[in-house]
């Protein structure tokens, strides 16, 4: 299982990021390349610890 703590498979997450353009067409749902991205933040924040999460 690929883990965002592994340098190796961060990078490849890093890689796979870096290849979105403004012109990448989603491959499943309705999202553009910048709704993806603004979506997939939070939760990288939250794995490096520089998002908190409200507990409730």
């Amino acid at each position: 299982m690929e883990s965002l703590f592994n340098p190796a498979d961060n990078q490849k997450i890093i890689t796979r990021i870096n290849s979105v353009t403004p012109e990448s067409k989603a491959q499943w749902g309705k999202m553009n390349a910048a709704q993806m991205l603004a979506h997939c933040q939070p939760p990288l924040l939250v794995a490096f610890d520089e998002l908190k999460l409200k507990r409730g």
